[in-house]
């Protein structure tokens, strides 16, 4: 096991754009190789090409088809 930590934290408001800080470690061992759930979305009709543009991008599109 690599002796490297990575972690993120939701630094909103004040802290935005202060250095970073040092970070607590956490118990046990978090997976990163995999993804996790994605939050649901409704997507737009892709039967319409044109309109299906305007909400989302080309390779979003190509891959919804």
């Amino acid at each position: 096991m690599s002796d490297k930590s990575f972690s993120i934290s939701l630094n909103v408001n004040e802290e935005r754009f202060s250095p970073t800080r040092t970070t607590s470690p956490w118990d046990g061992i978090r997976i990163s190789d995999k993804y996790s759930a994605v939050c649901p979305q409704r997507l737009p009709k892709i039967t319409n090409e044109t309109l299906a543009l305007e909400k989302m991008p080309r390779g979003r599109l190509e891959s919804a088809l």
